[in-house]
């Protein structure tokens, strides 16, 4: 509720709660990140043609409502 009462102009209850608990996401998201990086996309790219890469790359981009580069 911390994020939503402040994009709506709200004061924090406990700002070192609140401080904690964004740095603790923030370093979750970066081993997150990290591990996707240095296994996940290896893996990908060895079992993935390389016409297939781009399509799922489409697909994953208009899911977000992005648009995806083109060569």
């Amino acid at each position: 509720m911390d994020l939503r009462g402040l994009a709506e102009g709200a004061a924090l209850a406990d700002k070192s709660n609140f401080a904690a608990t964004a740095r603790a996401f923030a370093e979750l998201r970066e081993r997150h990140l990290t591990w996707e990086n240095s296994t996940v996309l290896p893996l990908v790219e060895a079992r993935l043609g390389a016409e297939e890469l781009p399509t799922i790359g489409r697909h994953m981009a208009a899911r977000r409502g992005m648009d995806y580069p083109e060569p």
